[in-house]
């Protein structure tokens, strides 16, 4: 990993840091980090991610240590060495995020949306904000920074307040649907947040929970008794009772497999098998799903064959 590399891992690191610090405890508001997205010819990776009831906040993070600049065309520039060098802009970048995370959420609005009054929701008139999270290092021209971008630009340590204000600023739901605001329901919340977990192949996104979840874990007798196994739980076709030939899927009521034997579909959903608790939600990282209990902090993988 090269020094540049570097830099913008721990800028990433920072803002996640002061992210899930602030949020870790409110269940209305899901903080997605290194968010990738690869469907077709729509891609894209998003940095920071935020899911509230009235819509997203998509942050990038950059790492500049020096001077910022940017004129009243909105080009950017940076110093170096004692130089001022150019630089891609930053909100350029973050507006080509939201239009591609904005279509595969249209494209899916059917059955990630609820129906309100009998009518289909959708994405459109849904909050996307904008941000770019900057170095607490950097240096910037804000006295000749263009106001519309200066509003947009805030350092590493200042983004989880302005999320904070934006997300609290109106809280009252039931004016938003009195004035035609879109809002999502806790169920809309629910299966979004799912989907913005299976996009990521690399299962490295992460939704912000009450409390830390840990891995509920047995010891049994292995080769090396200094490594312990995570827990598991299998699944079966809810029809023919087969627990092999099963395919993992996402579809409009979440995370469920299909049965290769009698093409019935089986939903993953189910209560914690550490406490019985009917509350847990299922988890996708990579190619693997578990039962995920906050009220427990369980994390237990779902044996898939």
């Amino acid at each position: 990993m090269n020094k540049k590399h570097a830099a913008g891992k721990r800028q990433e690191e920072t803002v996640k840091y002061f992210l899930d610090r602030e949020f870790r405890k409110d269940k209305s508001v899901h903080v997605f980090h290194d968010v990738k997205i690869d469907l077709g010819d729509i891609r894209a990776q998003i940095d920071h991610l935020v899911l509230h009831h009235r819509g997203f906040i998509l942050i990038e993070s950059k790492s500049i240590y020096g001077g910022v600049r940017v004129n009243s065309q909105g080009e950017w520039e940076r110093s170096y060495n004692n130089n001022w060098i150019g630089m891609p802009s930053p909100i350029k970048q973050i507006d080509l995020q939201c239009d591609a995370i904005a279509e595969i959420l249209e494209d899916n609005a059917v059955k990630l949306l609820d129906k309100f009054l009998g009518v289909q929701k959708h994405f459109g008139g849904m909050e996307f904000d904008k941000y770019v999270a900057v170095s607490s290092s950097a240096m910037l021209d804000r006295e000749n920074m263009p106001s519309d971008i200066s509003k947009s630009v805030y350092k590493a340590e200042f983004i989880a307040q302005k999320v904070k204000d934006i997300v609290t600023g109106d809280s009252n739901r039931l004016k938003m649907l009195i004035t035609n605001r879109p809002v999502f329901s806790s169920d809309d919340i629910d299966r979004l947040s799912q989907f913005l977990l299976s996009l990521n192949g690399a299962g490295s996104s992460e939704a912000s929970h009450s409390k830390p979840i840990i891995e509920v874990q047995d010891n049994p007798l292995d080769s090396n008794p200094t490594e312990k196994a995570q827990k598991t739980v299998s699944i079966s076709c809810k029809k023919c009772s087969a627990s092999t030939g099963l395919t993992p899927a996402y579809g409009k009521f979440g995370y469920y497999v299909s049965c290769g034997n009698c093409k019935t579909n089986t939903s993953m959903k189910q209560p914690c098998p550490a406490c019985n608790d009917s509350g847990s939600r299922i988890k996708k990282e990579g190619k693997k799903y578990s039962v995920v209990c906050e009220k427990c902090a369980s994390k237990t993988l779902i044996s898939i064959r």
